[in-house]
């Protein structure tokens, strides 16, 4: 009986590990232009529904919508902006009602989802730029990931005992000899 249930559990723990996208921004769409796709020719695209995502750059609250001027990234299975140091483009997120930029900052991970109803052109510092307009129907604010620092224990650090060579970094083990010039003892 154990032996048949190991191999289920198994399946059962890499079934649910699949990363899935938040309810919020699921919707399928036939295509996903990008946004410098978008940019190059508004006319084409416009009506069509779309996903992106960025890193919030500006909100402007007025009277009767928000206006959030996102730096496009590329978006990952999961529908969330990645981390990196290339962007499509910016855009503008137009939103029907008001958002509190006390929680929507500048810095924060955005996924959105809507219809894209044309261009706008406003300034980076002195350059004119092309924003596409996407009229957003959802979004999904991405939770702040929370960075974790490992700090040696000082109870169990030796610095005359010298590491496995197959165990080089561990997150629970503090490895000094990995790191020569990390050393608390230079002689």
């Amino acid at each position: 009986m154990k032996k048949q249930s190991y191999p289920i559990f198994i399946l059962g723990m890499l079934v649910s590990a699949c990363a899935q996208m938040p309810k919020a921004i699921q919707e399928e769409l036939p295509v996903n232009p990008s946004i410098e796709t978008v940019r190059a020719n508004i006319d084409d695209f416009q009506g069509q529904r779309v996903r992106w995502g960025g890193v919030i750059q500006e909100i402007k609250n007025l009277e009767a919508r928000t206006i959030i001027e996102i730096v496009g990234k590329p978006l990952n299975n999961e529908g969330r902006p990645r981390a990196i140091d290339e962007s499509p483009g910016r855009f503008l997120a137009v939103f029907r009602e008001f958002i509190d930029p006390a929680i929507y900052t500048s810095g924060r991970l955005i996924t959105v989802l809507g219809e894209v109803t044309g261009a706008e052109t406003g300034e980076i510092g002195a350059f004119n730029y092309r924003y596409p307009v996407v009229h957003v129907d959802r979004d999904y604010l991405w939770p702040r990931e929370i960075v974790q620092y490992a700090y040696p224990d000082p109870f169990f650090y030796d610095p005359w005992f010298y590491s496995w060579p197959y165990y080089r970094f561990s997150p629970f083990f503090y490895d000094p000899w990995l790191y020569p010039w990390r050393r608390p003892y230079y002689w």
